[in-house]
């Protein structure tokens, strides 16, 4: 499978309503023709679908909302935070897939928001027995449902309750 990229143009950075916007027009491969991509922002587990317009806003005022990455076809980008991205280019190219990025982060399981990996768990999938059940209530493993996809998130961070 090939890298997609998506590409996010940025288009003007304003306050509106004492709310720091970012507003986005949005393209993959140099091309407007897509449907069905949109932004993840697993502080708040809530997403902005890129609709038929290719134009986003982000509220940047919500230190939650900082924290996004993409996903298109059940693949997704790297996580950006907005925090620490520098975004002096006008335009922000997402690889999705980003397999080398979640290669290194699963190897060093290291949180991508408080660069930590003391307070950072795997995810288990699937019905607990008891011995997983003992673990998750140690602290010691987060569990997860049944169902698994690309976007699922392998490990968890107790200190910022970030799923990836």
């Amino acid at each position: 499978m090939r890298p997609l990229l998506l590409t996010i143009s940025i288009l003007f950075s304003t306050t509106l309503f004492g709310q720091t916007t970012l507003g986005k027009k949005v393209m993959i491969n140099n091309s407007s023709s897509f449907d069905g991509a949109f932004l993840f922002f697993p502080l708040l587990n809530d997403t902005i679908k890129i609709d038929g317009s290719k134009h986003l806003l982000l509220d940047t005022s919500n230190q939650k909302r900082k924290l996004f990455y993409c996903c298109y076809k059940d693949d997704k980008s790297k996580i950006y935070n907005l925090d620490t991205d520098r975004l002096i280019d006008t335009t922000i190219n997402f690889k999705i897939p980003d397999k080398e990025y979640f290669e290194e982060l699963y190897k060093s399981k290291i949180c991508p928001l408080c660069h930590k990996t003391e307070n950072v768990v795997r995810f288990v999938y699937g019905k607990p027995g008891k011995e997983l059940i003992k673990l998750a209530d140690e602290g010691k493993i987060k569990l997860a449902g049944c169902m698994l996809s690309n976007t699922s998130p392998k490990f968890y961070c107790k200190t910022d309750k970030l799923e990836f």
